[in-house]
């Protein structure tokens, strides 16, 4: 892999290294509690609400029956959707606040989360 990452790459022409970055990875919770300080209420309450949820789908499906997830998952995209996408539009007309890059990361996650539990 490193070789493949600091050679020059057969394909685009230059090393992968000058394009592309690494990082490590850890889970949302963990980033949540590391930068809770750096988020507003909606986020936090948005987080709150989806821990809630993703408890009540594991229940849902431990007992088979998943025909309630989706009304479940919907309910939760009424309440919080609009007011995610108002703070990530918020975030992103300020590059240049502090907590930015943390806000944006995070809600974009809330937001994808969100979309991926409606998928099935």
């Amino acid at each position: 892999m490193a070789a493949q990452y600091l050679n020059v790459h057969p394909v685009f022409g230059t090393r992968l290294s000058d394009h592309w970055f690494v990082v490590r990875l850890s889970s949302l919770e963990k980033y949540y509690g590391e930068n809770k300080s750096k988020f507003g209420l909606v986020v936090q309450n948005a987080y709150a609400d989806l821990l809630i949820l993703e408890e009540k789908l594991r229940s849902i499906v431990f007992r088979n029956e998943a025909s309630n997830a989706s009304s479940l998952v919907k309910s939760y995209q009424n309440k919080h959707q609009t007011d995610l996408v108002a703070e990530l539009a918020k975030w992103n007309s300020n590059p240049a606040s502090p907590s930015y890059a943390e806000n944006k990361f995070f809600i974009t996650g809330l937001i994808l989360r969100i979309e991926s539990l409606l998928l099935n």
